[in-house]
């Protein structure tokens, strides 16, 4: 199950059982910096935080960067960060996933048709992994409209 977490405007992803890694960054980032930070300073942060601790968890964190432009890392449970513009997946299943949304990905849609967009790479990845996709829960975030989809994917 997927726990978030968002700080000012960025959502931050972890798996449920990261509730260690949930309660240090919400110490980090709301007692000891004082300006908000941009995600790119988050990821950081929490690349930081995986490096140096015993948190075994996948983030991933999503903004607008620094440059106004879109803003996507995942890690690995070392705190190893990976960039994109497009999308980013982690978990089990991401290798089918990533593989998914190269084939089926189409930019700049409106919100009702990206989120039936990722309900289709949901469905067309998770059909060849039998580890999972037990819970899933899908929301997109655009501009000021935010889509939520949970369960009914396949």
């Amino acid at each position: 199950m997927l726990k978030s977490l968002s700080y000012s405007s960025i959502p931050i992803g972890l798996e449920a059982h990261a509730v260690e890694l949930m309660n240090d960054l919400r110490k980090v980032l709301y007692r000891e910096v004082e300006e908000d930070l941009q995600p790119e300073n988050v990821c950081r942060l929490i690349s930081n935080l995986l490096y140096s601790s015993q948190y075994l968890c996948t983030p991933v964190i999503a903004g607008v960067g620094s440059d106004g432009q879109p803003y996507l890392c995942s890690m690995d449970g070392l705190g190893a960060q990976t960039f994109s513009s497009k999308f980013v997946a982690t978990g089990t299943s991401m290798s089918t996933l990533l593989t998914a949304c190269e084939d089926i990905y189409v930019p700049n849609q409106d919100p009702v048709s990206m989120l039936e967009m990722s309900r289709r790479i949901l469905k067309t990845s998770l059909q060849r992994d039998v580890l999972s996709g037990c819970k899933k829960k899908l929301t997109i975030r655009c501009c000021s409209t935010i889509l939520s989809l949970r369960g009914g994917i396949t």
